[in-house]
């Protein structure tokens, strides 16, 4: 249970922790807490996205990492085999989808074909003896077969440009699941824990390595409903005091959630989150389970009547 004892105005509180009294409203009251916990906002245990052996983990634990950066790998030999074969199916259709040579020969057969038609066709009409109907029949219809032939020509230089794009698809579907193989940081963090061994077999989904960002970290406890409403915190000032073995941190922020839902023991969750640099050694002064107290800065026209427990 949280106790809570009501301590100085706000600007008295500001001015105990070495902040300017303008930071906070003027007219508030600060509430001291205890019972409060520094805790992890990100937390993930990173899974393997396919099904396989794990040919190599790269990331150590205790190091830092990037998001998107490899963590680890699955097999991915057949895989790169089927790429290979997908960019040089995807090479020969966009040589075929740029060739318009075909398109053009039967354009220009078009053109040919309607030429000795029309001529074929003056001939008969200044002299219709000088050539038979059986001629002229069969010089439309070649001209008519050329217009046939550049239609479908048009077809089949359509139909290249459209294998060409399956082909690009097929390849990035390839290229997709390469890179699915690859146990990859969803965020900054540090790697605190390797879960699997290189040679393990995983199923998609299987916890590979655990990754936390301790980079920003939050404070969690309780409030008792008998003597806080929920408007009475959300979005106040608050001031952290983490205890650790070389003393206390002190640390500004802001309430940014409360809970809406009160537990079976009257209190309902809040907490604020907080920058963590990281120091000049190396490591994280404020650390993920460390204890706390804070002092709620509370604006007086909200305030609720609070006794000592």
């Amino acid at each position: 249970m949280v106790t809570t004892a009501v301590v100085l105005t706000a600007c008295l509180a500001v001015a105990a922790q070495g902040a300017k009294p303008e930071d906070v409203a003027q007219e508030a009251t600060g509430v001291r807490l205890s019972g409060f916990v520094v805790a992890l906002i990100d937390d993930v245990n990173v899974a393997a996205r396919e099904s396989g052996v794990l040919t190599a983990i790269v990331a150590n634990e205790g190091q830092l990492v990037k998001k998107g950066d490899v963590l680890g790998q699955v097999y991915d030999a057949d895989a790169r085999l089927r790429q290979l074969i997908a960019k040089s199916e995807l090479i020969s259709a966009e040589e075929q989808a740029k060739s318009d040579a075909s398109l053009k020969a039967a354009e220009a057969t078009v053109g040919v074909a309607k030429a000795e038609y029309e001529g074929t066709m003056e001939i008969k009409q200044r002299s219709p003896d000088a050539i038979s109907d059986f001629e002229v029949r069969r010089k439309r219809l070649t001209h008519e077969r050329s217009v046939y032939e550049s239609l479908n020509a048009q077809l089949e230089h359509k139909i290249a440009e459209l294998t060409r794009d399956t082909r690009l698809a097929q390849l990035q579907a390839v290229e997709n699941e390469i890179k699915r193989r690859q146990v990859e940081s969803p965020l900054d963090g540090v790697v605190v824990r390797r879960l699997r061994d290189e040679g393990e077999w995983v199923q998609a989904g299987d916890p590979v390595l655990r990754v936390v960002r301790l980079d920003r970290l939050r404070i969690e406890g309780l409030l008792s409903s008998d003597k806080f409403m929920p408007a009475d915190v959300a979005g106040c000032p608050i001031l952290i005091e983490v205890k650790t073995p070389h003393g206390v941190d002190t640390r500004k922020a802001k309430i940014s959630f409360v809970s809406p839902v009160v537990d079976a023991g009257h209190d309902f969750r809040i907490f604020a989150e907080f920058d963590n640099p990281q120091q000049s050694d190396g490591q994280w002064l404020v650390l993920p389970g460390l204890q706390a107290n804070v002092t709620i800065l509370l604006n007086k026209s909200r305030s609720v009547a609070r006794t000592e427990n």
